[in-house]
Formats: structure tokens, C-alpha cells, sequence
């Protein structure tokens, strides 16, 4: 750096005994939390726990994390080239002719999605209508007040909407 030599060993050491110090308590900390870990929680809990524990035992918090940058969040989907077999069987197929055999019929799938698109619908329709069925059919006499001011004029509204059909 043209300016001499710009931290001694001495320096160094003493840096890394105070770093090493630190992360080996943390570790331990995060380690028992990993070992004693509950059902559904993510390491991210447990490095937030740890973190407060860590904040409690030594009145201090961890500052030796790492900084998350957000682009490396942020992977980008890329295109892999066409592969040795499949460049072979496209150009055999060009060389035969008739490219209308090898392109795939869009309206045929098209017409699939919209079929399952609908069939979706019908199975939400009918389970929205079991849903309103069963409401209906719910015993409202333990209700009070209020509450079975409600029910009633809910089962009201499924009543007219069934009756119109």
C-alpha cells in the first residue's frame, strides 16, 4: 500500500481472539437452541433467539453476522441451450418435412385448461354449497342475542338464494 506495513501481528491476534471469543460463544448458544429445536421452526428462529439470548447473557449484541445483500436473493432463470440429442432429433424432423407434424396442437390444450379450469369451479361451487347447507341446518337455539340475530338472518340469505334457484 506505499504507506509501510498497515496492521502489525500483535493487532491482528488480538482481533482474532476477540472475534474467535465471541463467535464460539454464539455458536454454543445456537447449537443448543438447533438441538432443542420445537416442531415448524425455522433456522431463521433460531438464529433470532439466539441472537436474544446471546443479547441477554452478555449485555451486548452479536455483531459479527454477515450482511445479507438483496441481490443475491435474486437469481435470474436462464435459458439452457438446446442439448446434443434433442438438436439431432430436431434436425432429422426437418429434414423429413412437414414441420405441421412436430408442432403441438395449442387449442387442444388450451381447450384441456379451460375444461379443468371449469371442473375447478364446479367442485368450489358444490363445496361453497355444502358449506351453506350444513350452516343452515346448525342448531341456533344455545345462541343469544346478537349472535342469533346473525345466524338467523344468514340462514335467511341461503334460504332465498336456494329458493331462486
Amino acid at each position: 500500500m506505499g504507506r509501510g506495513e498497515y496492521r502489525t501481528n500483535d493487532m491482528l491476534s488480538s482481533k482474532w481472539r476477540d472475534m474467535n471469543l465471541k463467535v464460539r460463544k454464539f455458536y454454543g448458544i445456537y447449537s443448543q437452541k438447533w438441538q432443542t429445536r420445537r416442531s415448524g421452526q425455522s433456522d431463521a428462529m433460531i438464529e433470532l433467539e439466539s441472537e436474544d439470548q446471546y443479547r441477554e447473557e452478555f449485555n451486548a449484541p452479536f455483531t459479527l453476522k454477515r450482511k445479507e445483500d438483496d441481490d443475491d436473493d435474486e437469481i435470474e432463470d436462464l435459458t439452457r441451450p438446446t442439448g446434443r440429442d434433442r438438436a439431432k432429433t430436431d434436425r432429422a424432423r426437418a429434414r423429413r418435412g412437414s414441420s405441421s407434424q412436430t408442432t403441438p396442437d395449442y387449442n387442444q390444450g388450451i381447450e384441456h385448461l379451460s375444461q379443468r379450469i371449469g371442473d375447478f369451479n364446479e367442485l368450489k361451487r358444490e363445496r361453497q354449497r355444502l358449506v351453506e347447507l350444513q350452516l343452515l341446518f346448525t342448531n341456533t337455539e344455545h345462541l343469544t342475542g346478537l349472535d342469533r340475530e346473525i345466524a338467523e338472518r344468514e340462514k335467511d340469505k341461503i334460504r332465498n338464494k336456494y329458493r331462486d334457484n
